[in-house]
């Protein structure tokens, strides 16, 4: 699947060395520069997240009714607790907007 326009890591060689450390050293460092980066891919404008997925939703033809940001936050979080989504969505295109609006 497509990332979103951001990186996964990859760990090669010794994983246990690497599940040793990476806690302790992502603090200071990864855990402060990722969610910024982040951030300025997904939502550079710092617009209201749902807004620009509903947005996205509709760029890339994948939803055919006509929704709000608030009603798919109350949407999403209806389909959490086990309750389906009150419309259609294209799967790849909910994917690609959910991990990344600006796509």
């Amino acid at each position: 699947m497509d990332q979103g326009g951001y990186y996964i890591y990859a760990v090669g060689g010794d994983t246990g060395r690497y599940d040793a450390v990476a806690d302790k050293c992502s603090t200071g460092t990864r855990a402060l520069i990722e969610p910024l980066y982040l951030n300025m891919i997904t939502n550079p404008d710092a617009e209201d997240f749902e807004d620009i997925v509903v947005a996205c939703f509709e760029r890339h033809g994948g939803i055919d009714e006509t929704i709000s940001g608030d009603d798919l936050e109350r949407y999403l979080q209806a389909s959490t607790d086990g309750d389906p989504l009150p419309f259609e969505v294209d799967p790849d295109v909910f994917d690609s907007c959910m991990s990344n609006p600006q796509n």
